[in-house]
């Protein structure tokens, strides 16, 4: 049995779970720059299910953007002054960038936050579900091209156990991260902060196997 085989009610939970006895217990210690103002800003890693297939949603950053051009990401950008809470930058920003609203989404957890590459951002993870199932994800995501220039996902499939991967240095730090290429975007590599984000969080939800905390849960034990 594969983990996270499904994203029914009770994996949703588990996962929701997961996350929270994970957080701050990272031994991780990140530098930030201390030459300049340290911003704070949140992305949404958004879970989702494709063709009856739990996977991962990723955009490409529009060629036309000063800085990121091109790269794979995840949705999200610095918090405004005018945001409650980091959870709602990222959700406001995913909004923006997509066009899926909050209210279909259910923020399921966080996870440590990260510098970005300058270390003038201090970069805010979020886990969402996008409640609605895609057939299409081309048709059916309507993406701001001001920002975006196109979508796309990977199940999760092969993310845990693609062979198409190599393990690079983070920045100027001692840590790994792996380097994703996804099958269905010939030349497109997962690297960098997005990889790292995505690596962290699968490695929490599948080390050990959500699988023996789903039959336990459903043993009632």
């Amino acid at each position: 049995m594969r983990p996270m085989q499904n994203f029914d009610e009770k994996t949703i939970e588990l996962i929701r779970a997961r996350l929270k006895n994970s957080l701050g217990k990272s031994n991780m210690k990140f530098k930030y720059n201390i030459n300049k103002v340290v911003k704070d800003a949140a992305v949404l890693l958004p879970f989702c299910v494709v063709q009856g297939e739990p996977s991962v949603l990723f955009t490409i950053r529009s060629k036309y953007l000063k800085t990121h051009n091109g790269e794979v990401s995840f949705p999200g950008g610095k918090k405004e002054i005018t945001d409650p809470s980091l959870s709602f930058t990222a959700l406001r920003e995913t909004n923006e960038e997509i066009g899926i609203r909050p209210e279909d989404i259910d923020i399921l957890g966080q996870s440590t936050p990260l510098p970005n590459k300058d270390q003038t951002l201090k970069v805010y993870p979020f886990i969402g579900f996008i409640k609605t199932p895609f057939e299409n994800i081309i048709d059916e995501i309507h993406f701001n091209k001001d920002e975006v220039q196109g979508v796309f996902t990977v199940t999760i499939e092969e993310l845990l156990y693609s062979e198409k991967k190599q393990w690079k240095r983070l920045g100027n730090t001692n840590l790994t991260y792996p380097v994703f290429q996804a099958s269905s975007m010939v030349g497109i590599e997962i690297w960098g902060l997005t990889a790292f984000i995505l690596d962290t969080i699968l490695r929490r939800l599948t080390v050990p196997p959500l699988t023996t905390e789903i039959k336990t849960f459903m043993s009632g034990q």
